[in-house]
C-alpha cells in the first residue's frame, strides 16, 4: 500500500518506481515486478539496481533471455558487477547453456569475492555442467565451508556425491537440504 501511494505522489521518480517493484518481488508477483522495474528504467537507464532486480523479476518468471539481456545492462553499467556476473553465470549454468560464457563471469565475481559461498557454488554448478566431478566437488566443498545452511548448496553437493558414486554421502546431503527448505 505504502509504494503504491509512493508511485501515485512521485510517478516520475525512479526510486518510487524501483520500491514497488521490489515489494512485488518480495510478493512474488513477478509480472508487476517486471513493470515497476521498466518503469522505473524508464525514468532513468542508468540504475543499475533496477536493471539488476528487472533480470531477476524476469528469472524467476521463466524469461531467460529477457533476464539475461537485463543482467548485460548492469554488467555495460558496471564491469564487473560480482553479483550480475554471478546470477548471469549460474542462470545460464543451472540450464546448461553458455558453459564457458558462464565460467567466466563467475570467475570475474569470485575475484572480487573469493570466499563468497553462493559464488564458489555456483562456480561447481558449472564444472558439474562440464561433467568435470572432481573440480565440482572441490568447489561445492569450498561452498559448503562458507555456507552450511543454504539447502541449494547442500543439495548440489548431493547431485555432485550422486554423480561421483557416493550415493550415502548424497542421501545425507539431500537430507541436510530438506531439513533445511
Amino acid at each position: 500500500i505504502v509504494a503504491e501511494r509512493f508511485t501515485r505522489e512521485f510517478s516520475d521518480i525512479s526510486v518510487a518506481w524501483q520500491l514497488h517493484g521490489m515489494v512485488m518481488s518480495l510478493k512474488k508477483e513477478y509480472e508487476k515486478a517486471i513493470r515497476s522495474f521498466r518503469h522505473s528504467i524508464s525514468q532513468d537507464s542508468t540504475n543499475a539496481y533496477s536493471w539488476f532486480e528487472l533480470g531477476s523479476a524476469f528469472e524467476r518468471s521463466k524469461q531467460i533471455d529477457s533476464a539475461a539481456f537485463a543482467f548485460r545492462k548492469v554488467l555495460k553499467l558496471q564491469p564487473d558487477d560480482p553479483a550480475a556476473c554471478n546470477y548471469l553465470g549460474y542462470m545460464w549454468a543451472e540450464r546448461g547453456i553458455n558453459l564457458d560464457s558462464s565460467k567466466i563471469l563467475i570467475e570475474i565475481a569470485l575475484r572480487q569475492e573469493p570466499d563468497n559461498g553462493a559464488f564458489l557454488d555456483s562456480y561447481a554448478w558449472v564444472f558439474y555442467q562440464f561433467g568435470q566431478l572432481d573440480s565440482a566437488f572441490f568447489y561445492i566443498n569450498k561452498a559448503v565451508e562458507n555456507i552450511k545452511d543454504d539447502p541449494t548448496v547442500l543439495c548440489h553437493l548431493g547431485d555432485i556425491l550422486e554423480k561421483k558414486g557416493r550415493l550415502k554421502e548424497a542421501l545425507e546431503a539431500y537430507h541436510k537440504s530438506m531439513e533445511l527448505n
